[in-house]
């Protein structure tokens, strides 16, 4: 966690230094500083790039660790909010040695020794949780450090903020299109807020109460499970509240391959409750394109 931490502090740097860089140019440099802070710890047997959809070798010389670090090192869009996010494995393979593949397929979202995200905005937030609750650290400008800000962070019950890309609301299954009709009456008291960056949709619901939705049915508009979908549920468990793909919790899943995509319903757990049970009223219903993603009935 040292050397996350150091990796966010680089890259909310180089963000503030270079404000009308092409997004290409932040990936690159945010994928990099998280591979190099974590390659020379000797905590890894394994690192992956969700992104660019690669494993990342360890630092020559240096011990082979007994965790797996999948991370996503930069989501949003440039002049906008950005953020990275990270999830952490036991390793499965043999001790002292590399990690292979095993290592992260077939491991379900339960199976997260850690996840966390750092948010890059007008203050920069560090979010993680290790399995005893969901905690909130604020960079601190005069010292440089992470200091808490919030511990055991509870996401509400019910809350008003809902959010999803509307642009590809018609492409989405009847029974999202009808709970976004819900949100919409003035009497539901909910009110809409959405960011091209997932981090900051998810931070949202997380301090505020809500729902945020990716729900495909296929692109970019479906969460990576590994690099964004696994480690924002255990988030949000941790915080008591819930993530679903539809029909079921998005923890129970495991990974088929590296790159798997699934829906995402995540936040407060009596929206996320309110999902599912408009997907229980609808038969057969197919929850993302079943010629590339995963599908679940």
């Amino acid at each position: 966690l040292t050397e996350l931490g150091v990796a966010f502090k680089c890259i909310r740097s180089f963000l503030r230094d270079a404000p009308n860089a092409e997004f290409s140019t932040l990936l690159e440099f945010a994928n990099t500083q998280m591979h190099a802070s974590l390659a020379a710890s000797g905590l890894c047997c394994m690192i992956f790039s969700s992104q660019y959809k690669t494993t990342m070798p360890i630092e020559e010389g240096s011990d082979q660790g007994n965790y797996i670090v999948v991370f996503n090192p930069l989501t949003g869009a440039t002049g906008g909010t950005l953020g990275t996010i990270f999830s952490v494995y036991s390793r499965k393979s043999s001790a002292g040695s590399s990690g292979d593949s095993s290592d992260l397929l077939s491991r379900t979202g339960y199976e997260q020794v850690a996840a966390g995200y750092c948010i890059y905005a007008s203050y920069t937030a560090f979010v993680l949780s290790m399995g005893y609750g969901t905690h909130i650290f604020l960079l601190d400008s005069i010292s440089g450090h992470f200091v808490i800000s919030q511990q055991h962070v509870k996401i509400p019950k019910t809350g008003p903020v809902y959010s999803i890309n509307t642009a590809q609301l018609s492409n989405a299954n009847e029974p999202i299109r009808k709970f976004v009709a819900e949100c919409d009456e003035e009497s539901s008291g909910k009110f809409y807020r959405y960011e091209d960056n997932v981090v900051a949709n998810f931070h949202r619901v997380l301090t505020s109460g809500g729902v945020m939705m990716k729900a495909g049915p296929s692109g970019e508009d479906l969460a990576t499970f590994l690099g964004m979908a696994a480690p924002l549920a255990y988030i949000a468990r941790q915080a008591g509240g819930r993530a679903s793909v539809g029909k079921r919790p998005v923890l129970e899943l495991n990974s088929w391959n590296l790159d798997m995509a699934v829906p995402l319903y995540i936040g407060s757990a009596d929206e996320v409750s309110r999902i599912e049970e408009l997907f229980g009223e609808t038969k057969n219903e197919i929850l993302v394109d079943p010629d590339n993603h995963l599908r679940v009935e």
